[in-house]
């Protein structure tokens, strides 16, 4: 899986996008063959990186098959292992993983004086969602033939977070990968929030640098105009979905708005998109429903 070739940057939750500030400026970027956690995993190829991390393909000899390893390595204000092990406990409220990649276990890496935190993940050989959409970016035909499926696997995936009590907060085409049997899953829980009071999130204030959580082009006006440490909620990925659904359905393949921070905070709280043209009336509805302002 590779999204190196992706436009789309988040705040830097999403470890599967290719950000300006990237982890390989660290130097902790190992080849092909490496041995890491006394020789637990063998990395196999890199995945995908972000702003604090990377991603590889690993054999696991305790599971006896290849997943994905998120390093995390040593950031300001967040020691790595925390980072982490507060991703695992946001994730392990998650009990259906039909449409969302199961996090397993926590492990401590040094290397050639490096210390990074790695955590395992279900491995999703086909690739993130955003190479899909640049595979048939020119096609609003076979984006609309074939998109009401992954668009339906989508929503399976965040329900599957609201129903354990979580909001994701992060979601963009970068963040939802297919699977080995072909299935479109949800990944990575790094802005993700308990629902209710205490709303704790997994990771806090090293997040808030990029101006807010999620991806700019795809956050909700909430997500803008509060707060981060305290925003979000189900409605907060609702209004994603439907931005991914007006990406997805557009005759252009384009979000409801772009341009630069400042236009994209502006669309999202007092604009209405473009209409959508050359689809279905039904779809139309449905994504100017979760576009919405609150």
């Amino acid at each position: 899986m590779s999204s190196m070739g992706t436009g789309y940057q988040s705040s830097g939750c999403g470890l599967f996008l290719s950000t300006t500030r990237s982890a390989r400026s660290s130097g902790f970027v190992l080849g092909p063959g490496t041995s890491v956690a006394d020789g637990r995993f063998t990395l196999e190829g890199l995945l995908g990186e972000g702003a604090f991390g990377l991603v590889y393909r690993a054999y696991d000899r305790c599971r006896r098959t290849d997943i994905a390893l998120k390093f995390v390595c040593k950031i300001p204000d967040a020691p790595a292992q925390t980072i982490l092990e507060n991703e695992l406990t946001i994730q392990s409220r998650i009990t259906d993983f039909a449409y969302v990649i199961r996090a397993f276990d926590l492990h401590p890496v040094d290397y050639a004086g490096h210390s990074a935190s790695v955590l395992s993940m279900e491995l999703a050989p086909g690739g993130p969602f955003s190479d899909w959409l640049d595979l048939y970016r020119r096609d609003q035909t076979a984006r609309l033939s074939q998109g009401l499926h992954l668009f339906e696997q989508m929503c399976l995936g965040v329900r599957a977070y609201h129903r354990s009590g979580v909001a994701h907060l992060d979601l963009h085409p970068g963040n939802f990968v297919f699977s080995a049997n072909g299935a479109l899953k949800l990944t990575d829980s790094g802005c993700a929030r308990y629902l209710g009071p205490s709303g704790y999130r997994a990771y806090s204030r090293w997040r808030l640098s990029g101006g807010g959580l999620g991806a700019p082009e795809f956050r909700a006006p909430e997500l803008w105009r509060a707060p981060a440490d305290c925003a979000g909620d189900k409605s907060s990925d609702v209004y994603s979905l439907g931005s991914l659904a007006y990406l997805l359905f557009s005759r252009d393949c384009r979000p409801p708005f772009v341009g630069t921070q400042e236009d994209l905070r502006h669309g999202h709280l007092y604009l209405e998109p473009p209409p959508l043209t050359g689809v279905p009336r039904d779809i139309a509805r449905v994504v100017a429903r979760c576009l919405s302002k609150l």
